[in-house]
């Protein structure tokens, strides 16, 4: 089962949205710098958080109701909202990353007026790992 869920609701995912990133993020980061006398300084150390958590999925294996699609857009609006992100026997506590638009959809079939049970298809997902 995939879900997301805050304090007050929660969205069930639809199973077809894959997480994209999952073995692409590292822990270990470094920088690297000269110093004045011409040596290589290099500053290591490990990331507690931020792992981005990019679940994508594709037009025709992820929809979901645009009454879901509300929630999960006012799940994203709650500043500083962590909320805790569930694949399979996983949990994640997360935020959304709204600088990389966190939630991608489109609606199915597009009508003049769209009510809470069309549905959309949900693209993309972007969440990050968090402490909390």
């Amino acid at each position: 089962m995939k879900a997301i869920s805050d304090a007050s609701a929660t969205v069930t995912l639809p199973d077809g949205l894959v997480w994209a990133d999952e073995l692409t993020w590292i822990a270990t980061q470094y920088q690297t710098e000269y110093s004045i006398a011409g040596a290589l300084v290099v500053d290591m150390g490990t990331r507690l958080a931020g792992r981005p958590i990019t679940m994508t999925g594709t037009e025709t294996t992820t929809w979901i109701s645009r009454a879901d699609l509300e929630t999960l857009r006012e799940m994203a609006s709650q500043p500083g909202a962590v909320c805790t992100l569930t694949l399979g026997a996983a949990q994640h506590q997360v935020m959304f990353r709204l600088q990389d638009e966190a939630i991608e959809a489109a609606p199915v079939i597009a009508w003049s007026e769209m009510d809470g049970d069309d549905w959309y298809a949900l693209t993309a997902l972007r969440l990050m790992s968090v402490t909390v």
